[in-house]
């Protein structure tokens, strides 16, 4: 089983969480993983997951432990310079669907994940699934579509549906590449045929498509010119 798949994990309310006084060293490599994962979520088998992608942001010790498992399983294909830290870029990919894990330079922390998929039909490119983040490096996501996914990626869809940040992250997108450097435009499609809806110009429209996605059938699209 692959990283990303299902993770096992109990209803919230049944789990004691093991506080751990991040001011002394943790080394994850030595950590006690599978006593830790007994008392705090009641398994006694070692899990895929710990946590869903979108938990990467709150938890220091599912994070790192869900790291070391891309470490495995991951393939590294390349680095990612943020600050004095150079990152690494780990890849999973599973039919049309890819993974992307950056984990810190030294240690095994998910700074940010990005998961796509990629189509030809109804339109061309690739759609954004999902995007992480871990609290020490909010930053480091746009440096990744800034440098890799933005240079090498013509045209990009939105999810069937979106949260509020990554709804915010879309209107990041179009601030971006379609208002300041005018290299990219950005449209509404009906994801049933392809055909497009409405050329976004100003980004007070995007309000009007955000629920909209719920149902799947629209879709914004940023496409370079």
């Amino acid at each position: 089983m692959l990283f990303h798949q299902q993770p096992m994990k109990p209803p919230s309310r049944k789990r004691k969480r093991i506080e751990v006084d991040m001011e002394e060293f943790f080394n994850p490599y030595t950590f006690d993983y599978k006593t830790y994962i007994k008392e705090t979520y009641g398994l006694n088998e070692m899990p895929t997951r710990l946590s869903p992608l979108s938990d990467i942001e709150t938890d220091y010790i599912d994070n790192s432990f869900d790291a070391m498992k891309v470490e495995k399983r991951g393939k590294l294909i390349g680095r990612l310079q943020h600050g004095n830290e150079n990152l690494r870029v780990y890849q999973e990919v599973e039919g049309n669907k890819v993974w992307i894990s950056i984990l810190s330079e030294n240690i095994p922390i998910i700074a940010a994940g990005h998961v796509y998929q990629r189509i030809e039909t109804p339109i061309k490119g690739i759609i954004n699934l999902g995007i992480h983040r871990f609290k020490l490096y909010r930053h480091v996501i746009w440096r990744w579509f800034e440098e890799r996914v933005i240079p090498n990626e013509p045209t990009i869809i939105s999810d069937k549906a979106q949260t509020d940040k990554g709804f915010n992250f879309w209107k990041q997108l179009f601030d971006e590449y379609v208002k300041e450097k005018k290299t990219h435009k950005m449209s509404v499609i009906d994801f049933r045929d392809g055909s497009i809806i409405k050329e976004i110009v100003d980004k007070k429209e995007m309000d009007g498509y955000f629920q909209a996605q719920s149902t799947g059938n629209f879709r914004f699209v940023l496409q370079r010119i």
